[in-house]
């Protein structure tokens, strides 16, 4: 008997121990009032920029979205935020991973593709219909599996990639297509749950302002949310290269609008909070009463073929409140565009009436009142 107790304390000794802080998901942390590590990854570089239109990059809109909401978090003391580059390239951690580890990473790469591949031929997972993606270039793929390998070394919580929408087909001039999309590992992966977790809420603050995708190659996949299950994107883990929860926003298509030099800082404040408030929305377990974003509306708005920001912000407004598109009309009838026409004349009107004031389809000093403090 004596033996055997001592067996069994030897036996439970060599049992690796598992830290309750290691057990805990990223919202158990931050409700534990322990810091979350938050990676934000903006969607391409100075090497490969992406697409582009009208002579912006895709790289350059990524980067300045994200360090909008990198402050944006950084206003919470719980969440310890890192962008992955700059201006002038990859953080310098980065790019001493990407320089001094080359044969462990490709080795890794090597061995998780294989093993996903056995588990297919196996049997063990069946793979999903995909949204078609392009292919990244070898050194972008290779950055983007030696960023996954590196996140988890790290011990991050969540990652936030940060892009913006085009498709190979469209005209110099533009695309028919609009609207967000929100891309989550799917269930093969190893990352899904609090992804898939995130992703919702996220886009459940999104799409209170912004409409989701409209591209035909996402609507058989895309949710109420904007959530996209996707086993292919590098950045979410394909061939189950992360543990770590991942999502991949496309905030717009690159020539919609709000993309433009003119527009972008206002649209870029704007989504940057109300990202942060659904990322905060999902670490707290609770939708909070944040505003989906803040906006001081300054100017008397009426009907004009003139472009602005604070159009622009003001439809967004109405797009919250629910009042744009006007009844009997569609999202593509009433595009949100920056220009004060017949949809957000009508839609207007229906706001001031909503709110007993005189229903004119003019924004003056008493509707202006009113939004500044809904928003």
């Amino acid at each position: 008997m004596k033996n055997s107790v001592i067996i069994f304390f030897l036996l439970i000794s060599f049992i690796p121990s598992v830290s309750h802080a290691e057990s805990l998901s990223p919202a158990q942390k931050f409700q534990a009032t322990q810091p979350v590590k938050v990676l934000i990854v903006p969607g391409h570089d100075n090497e490969f920029s992406g697409t582009m239109f009208n002579n912006v990059k895709e790289a350059d809109l990524t980067l300045k979205l994200a360090e909008k909401l990198a402050a944006e978090l950084h206003k919470n003391p719980l969440i310890a935020v890192t962008v992955s580059r700059n201006k002038d390239g990859f953080i310098s951690p980065l790019v001493d991973y990407f320089n001094d580890n080359e044969s462990q990473i490709k080795k890794f790469i090597k061995t998780k593709k294989k093993a996903m591949d056995r588990l297919i031929e196996n049997g063990n997972i069946e793979p999903a219909d995909q949204v078609p993606h392009a292919s990244a270039p070898a050194k972008a793929a290779y950055q983007l599996y030696a960023t996954n390998k590196w996140v988890d070394e790290q011990g991050f919580d969540l990652v936030i990639h940060i892009h913006f929408n085009d498709y190979g087909s469209r005209l110099a001039t533009g695309g028919e297509y609009s609207g967000y999309s929100i891309y989550v590992p799917d269930i093969t992966l190893l990352n899904h749950d609090v992804s898939f977790d995130l992703g919702t809420s996220i886009g459940k603050r999104l799409h209170t302002v912004l409409h989701t995708s409209n591209a035909l190659t996402e609507l058989k996949k895309i949710d109420k949310n904007g959530v996209i299950e996707d086993a292919n994107l590098i950045a979410l883990g394909s061939n189950r290269t992360l543990s770590t929860p991942s999502v991949l926003i496309e905030y717009s298509y690159i020539y919609e609008p709000a993309v433009l030099e003119s527009m972008f800082p206002t649209f870029a404040t704007a989504f940057a909070r109300t990202t942060a408030v659904g990322l905060q929305d999902y670490l707290s377990g609770k939708q909070g009463t944040q505003k989906p974003f803040e906006y001081n509306f300054k100017s008397t708005l009426s009907t004009s073929k003139k472009q602005s920001s604070e159009v622009l912000m003001l439809q967004y407004a109405l797009v919250n409140l629910g009042y744009y598109p006007p009844a009997g009309k569609t999202r593509d009838d009433c595009l949100v565009t920056g220009v004060f026409g017949p949809c957000t004349k009508t839609a207007v009107q229906k706001f001031q009436a909503a709110h007993k004031i005189k229903a004119d389809g003019v924004i003056g000093k008493q509707g202006r009142a009113i939004l500044n403090k809904l928003f």
